[in-house]
């Protein structure tokens, strides 16, 4: 705002274009409004938080669909495939759970199918690289 309060104070025109700068101010003004840096950081936010919260609706979507497919296609499911389904939020891992639910022969191949992809909460996964280090070792000078 003082940018341009100040390119206004710098800035002088002729009478029929400063009339015809005003006119368009105005209706600039009318259409559009100066959005501050404290809107635009809420702005941000209501669409992080918008975003959120239609990721967290389109899994609890993909797990009521992978609850129904497999109640529909193998009667009473295990608690501990349920509570493995639960904990699972990645919308993409959902999906393929839903296909696989749908297209797997039996019950089994299907809790096959989500231990291979979930790891459970008691495992620690193995570290995948080692670190060694490039320096070479300190040596004293002997005197």
């Amino acid at each position: 705002m003082e940018l341009f309060r100040f390119l206004d104070w710098i800035m002088t025109l002729p009478a029929d274009y400063e009339n015809a700068y005003t006119e368009t101010l105005n209706e600039l003004e009318e259409n559009m409004r100066y959005v501050t840096t404290f809107e635009r950081r809420g702005i941000a936010k209501g669409i992080e938080k918008g975003i959120e919260k239609g990721l967290e609706e389109g899994a609890a979507s993909h797990k009521a669909s992978l609850s129904t497919i497999l109640q529909l296609r193998f009667g009473r499911i295990p608690s501990g495939i349920n509570s493995a389904i639960e904990n699972i939020n990645e919308l993409e891992t959902l999906k393929n759970l839903v296909i696989n639910a749908a297209v797997t022969e039996s019950l089994e191949g299907f809790q096959e199918y989500l231990g291979s992809i979930v790891v459970p909460a008691n495992k620690v996964s193995e570290p995948t690289a080692v670190y060694t280090s490039t320096r070479k070792p300190r040596t004293r000078k002997q005197p």
